[in-house]
């Protein structure tokens, strides 16, 4: 029986800027370039706009020398600030993020940046209105007059 695959595209560069993300699904990697395990997340936005659907993968080492990188991802889903955990209870788990942008291969991807709670809910750039103006405007004649008026300052040189 042939192998069917899903034909939608859910990868690409994001619109820079801050999004909301659920973590849909989770691998635990043995080692690193670090030389520590890591967790690898997709992560899909789900807030509203251009990018909703678009998937991001995510690394978080495990290494001691990166746990501030976890210490923002368990504050970002609102883990509990004590006690154990796996990484299948972060699966469907929310978060806000920056997306920023690196290069792999000498091609531009997308990455999360900055993670933070839900509950730390901002506008993405996306959602603020935009005023874009379709014609230059011209100055209001008082300021072209005082400009004409003005002469430049002759400037001192080094003798």
């Amino acid at each position: 029986m042939p192998t069917t695959i899903d034909l939608s595209r859910k990868t690409g560069l994001v619109t820079l800027g801050t999004h909301t993300f659920q973590v849909l699904d989770k691998s635990v990697e043995d080692v690193g370039p670090s030389g520590d395990p890591y967790w690898r997340l997709i992560c899909e936005i789900i807030s509203k706009g251009d990018d909703k659907g678009k998937e991001i993968m995510h690394t978080i080492s495990l290494g001691s020398k990166s746990r501030w990188i976890m210490d923002e991802f368990l504050d970002g889903v609102d883990a509990p600030r004590s006690g154990k955990g796996d990484l299948g209870q972060f699966i469907g788990k929310t978060f806000r993020a920056s997306v920023g942008q690196d290069t792999y291969n000498g091609k531009l991807k997308s990455i999360i940046t900055n993670i933070m709670p839900v509950s730390a809910d901002q506008p993405s750039f996306a959602d603020l209105p935009s005023e874009i103006a379709t014609e230059d405007a011209a100055l209001p004649a008082d300021v072209v007059e005082d400009a004409e008026e003005e002469s430049p300052k002759p400037r001192r040189g080094f003798r």
